[in-house]
């Protein structure tokens, strides 16, 4: 079981990579390529590294928040026959 987990993760990873360097263009990019391109030979810009992580995290927060109720009685209700 834990090989086929292991597969999965990889396949997921590796179709991740893929999309990002597909899509990877001079006026648009992927959220990944956009925080990957918060490095340099100097080191990490920590304070666009926090910005673009914050921007990238903050919609889901934002939306599990309103959502939180639909979420609960979904999860409840599988759970009870």
């Amino acid at each position: 079981m834990s090989h086929l987990l292991h597969c999965y993760v990889l396949f997921f990873c590796w179709n991740e990579a893929y999309w990002t360097v597909r899509l990877t263009t001079i006026d648009a990019a992927t959220l990944s390529k956009l925080i990957e391109g918060n490095r340099a030979p100097e080191g990490l810009f920590f304070g666009r590294l926090s910005a673009v992580s914050t921007a990238a995290v903050g919609p889901i927060i934002i939306l599990g928040w309103f959502c939180q109720k639909q979420l609960v009685q979904g999860l409840t209700f599988g759970a009870v026959k």
